[in-house]
């Protein structure tokens, strides 16, 4: 596992602990039809074939994390975006 990937890997698990917060939580609404909230963490320069290919996998829609550029600015500040492959559910 290279640096990009534990870094993806410890935001990753910051997200998971946010979501233990109910304000936080409310803005991830489950995206399928059996309640799951898929999330990912992306980072500006991934391709989106990787982004793609990874909603893809988590069942074709899932809610996209984004740090910023300063990761000093990490967890205030972050762009969360919803993403579906093919027709939303």
């Amino acid at each position: 596992m290279d640096d990009r990937e534990k870094l993806r890997l410890r935001l990753t698990r910051d997200v998971m602990g946010l979501l233990r917060h109910r304000d936080f939580r409310e803005k991830m609404p489950a995206l399928s039809p059996d309640g799951e909230v898929a999330v990912m963490v992306a980072f500006r320069d991934d391709t989106m074939e990787f982004v793609m290919g990874q909603v893809a996998r988590l069942g074709d829609a899932s809610h996209v994390v984004v740090p910023p550029s300063d990761l000093s600015e990490w967890p205030a500040r972050m762009t969360l975006l919803r993403v579906h492959v093919g027709a939303p559910v």
